[in-house]
């Protein structure tokens, strides 16, 4: 089996979540990632970014993608030559706690919008994939979505 495999913050936990998949799976992947800087622009780019870069999506048999990146902003853009899709659920922005005004240097970075949009997009990615996957340690993700 052929995967893409998209991250879009390769660093820390994601860098070893991938490395760990790909060591230990019998599968081809096909890896492109963006630093680990910047998540929450990249949750609003990364996919203009990767549809961009990736020419043939249809080539593959799957496409893997963690939670930082829009899947509904990709499909839009592949059109019809998205593969079948499975989104990788690290953290979810749902289950963060609010921050408050204040609580940061920058507090534009963090108003009552920003927070709204990053639920939102979790929950369109959450909506649209062919299957979902979650880290053990935020398993309350679909929990959290009922609550909302």
């Amino acid at each position: 089996m052929k995967i893409l495999f998209l991250e879009p913050f390769y660093g820390g936990s994601h860098r070893d979540f991938a490395e760990g998949l790909i060591s230990h799976s019998r599968h081809h992947y096909n890896l492109h990632t963006l630093p680990q800087r910047f998540w929450k622009w990249r949750m609003r780019g990364a996919a203009l970014y990767f549809s961009h870069k990736i020419k043939d999506p249809g080539k593959y048999d799957l496409l893997l993608i963690s939670d930082l990146m829009s899947l509904s902003d990709l499909k839009s853009l592949w059109v019809q030559t998205c593969p079948p899709s499975v989104v990788y659920f690290h953290e979810s922005q749902l289950s963060y706690p609010e921050l408050l005004p204040g609580e940061y240097h920058d507090c534009s970075l963090y108003d009552d919008e920003e927070q709204l949009y990053r639920k939102l997009k979790n929950l369109l990615t959450a909506g649209i994939p062919d299957t979902r996957a979650l880290s053990r340690s935020f398993d309350r993700y679909f929990e959290e979505i009922a609550k909302k």
